[in-house]
């Protein structure tokens, strides 16, 4: 069979990037936003929480690929009341001037990973990962009064209603990824699941006067839409790179 110059030109043209991502290392910058949610340990304090984070990827020539993750999370409270106790006829608080007030509960946390997976090229300039993290997640209730000073949240009094909560995490996500031509257009969709357990700092729950000094599974999935920065590459093939 018989193939002509202009083809074999086309593959190599069609191809090149693929060949490129087994020549050189690849360094790359991510801006991110999220959305999950999770089990009843995770929407005792929130139905759906977002987060926006940042990610450094390493990838080498073999296709390993190496990343540091941060995401900050936040949300609306939608637990049960922890003024519920506190609140007259009215459904009120009470201020620290007598006046009658209420409470935003915002919730709020932050996460680390170091996730390493392997890459696989499914067409020029696209590529499908996966990858397995470890890392800290750690969460808590913030509190806004609406009106008048609470008394219940001055003197380090709130730290007994914010549920600080921290501990070991773990991650498992899925990647689909696209580099377009001359690098300009890159993104990224994850579908991940997170498994953390949590630990309450605090110890003891002012709103239901308990201990707390059991661990808590956070069982989380959710989706991740990600802005690619190519970085640069640490090798001298980069001249192979071909959109």
């Amino acid at each position: 069979m018989k193939i002509s110059v202009f083809s074999l030109l086309f593959l190599v043209n069609s191809f090149g990037s693929i060949v490129a991502q087994t020549l050189v290392n690849r360094h790359f910058f991510a801006l991110s936003y999220s959305g999950f949610s999770g089990n009843a340990n995770f929407t005792d304090k929130s139905d759906f929480a977002s987060a926006v984070g940042l990610a450094y990827t390493y990838e080498t020539k073999r296709n390993i690929v190496f990343e540091l993750q941060y995401r900050f999370l936040f949300a609306n409270y939608s637990g049960p009341d922890l003024f519920s106790a506190l609140r007259t006829a009215q459904g009120l608080l009470i201020a620290i001037d007598g006046s009658l007030t209420d409470v935003s509960v915002l919730y709020r946390g932050n996460s680390f990973y170091f996730n390493v997976g392997k890459n696989w090229s499914v067409a020029a300039s696209t590529d499908l990962q996966f990858l397995f993290g470890m890392g800290l997640y750690q969460d808590v209730l913030s509190f806004r009064s609406l009106g008048a000073t609470l008394p219940f949240l001055v003197n380090g009094m709130d730290k007994g209603y914010d549920q600080f909560s921290m501990g070991p995490a773990f991650q498992q996500a899925m990647r689909w990824r696209h580099l377009g031509a001359q690098k300009r257009i890159n993104y990224s969709v994850d579908i991940f699941v997170q498994q953390a357990f949590l630990s309450n700092l605090r110890k003891y729950n002012y709103f239901n006067h308990t201990s707390d000094d059991a661990q808590h599974f956070n069982l989380i999935f959710g989706l991740q839409l990600a802005w690619i920065i190519p970085a640069f590459v640490t090798s001298k093939e980069e001249e192979f790179y071909t959109d």
